[in-house]
């Protein structure tokens, strides 16, 4: 992704069978072809990643995805690999320390959010190294840390709704600054005592805040929630017969 002047495209194409590059300025891109013309294992894409589908690329078997490209896209991409995690076997990118210390964080630890938890449902993240601002031109002004995601054959955990399980995850991180029941009483629109009720059910105090809970947790939460909301649901409302 990003094979920019082709730094890194030169060691891939001598290790790889086959490598398909993603390059989304016109300009580089003409230079790449110029640069690779006698390479016969390099397939040039013009286009935004983040508007590609792996199979456009690569129609069948799974893929490595190399990475070495705009920090401000990165939790972008992030999403982008998890919604192509069945083609993707392993994804070696570049970005932002600070960016990487969340997406490698265990659940507690003050950079964990959402996204750690997206992320971990599909995959095992792992920071390998850190690259200083002084291996770069021109030099940033932020450190960075390479990290490899190796995706799971099955998700970690199974929930009941996974789009359901998605949204008590988003809605826990929120409002940080709330208890778990009062933040997810506000994203659901759910009354805080169905809630409160779920949180003890699976037990733990529900004055807890949702950066504390395990992925197992969650899950747990989310499919005990679609039980209850349900019955809530089919239950009849004051007045009715």
């Amino acid at each position: 992704i990003g094979p920019g002047t082709g730094a890194l495209t030169q060691h891939l194409v001598k290790r790889a069978e086959a490598v398909h590059a993603v390059e989304v300025d016109r300009e580089l891109l003409a230079r790449l072809r110029v640069d690779f013309e006698d390479t016969p294992n390099i397939f040039l894409h013009e286009g935004d990643i983040l508007k590609t589908e792996v199979g456009d690329l690569v129609p069948e078997g799974k893929v490595l995805v190399v990475g070495n490209l705009p920090y401000h896209i990165t939790s972008d991409l992030i999403l982008w690999l998890i919604k192509h995690h069945d083609r993707v076997s392993r994804a070696v990118i570049l970005m932002q320390k600070e960016v990487a210390l969340r997406l490698t964080a265990e659940p507690g630890e003050r950079e964990a959010g959402s996204l750690t938890l997206a992320l971990n449902y599909r995959c095992e993240a792992e920071r390998l190294l850190d690259v200083p601002p002084s291996c770069f031109r021109p030099i940033p002004k932020v450190q960075s840390s390479l990290v490899v995601l190796r995706f799971r054959d099955k998700p970690l955990v199974e929930p009941t709704d996974e789009r359901f399980f998605f949204r008590v995850i988003r809605g826990a991180f929120g409002e940080r600054r709330k208890t778990l029941a009062n933040s997810l009483s506000g994203a659901l629109k759910v009354p805080r005592a169905i809630v409160a009720d779920s949180i003890s059910a699976i037990g733990l105090d529900e004055r807890i805040r949702g950066e504390r809970l395990s992925l197992e947790q969650f899950c747990e939460l989310a499919n005990d929630l679609v039980v209850r909301m349900k019955t809530n649901s089919d239950q009849p409302s004051d007045g009715e017969a």
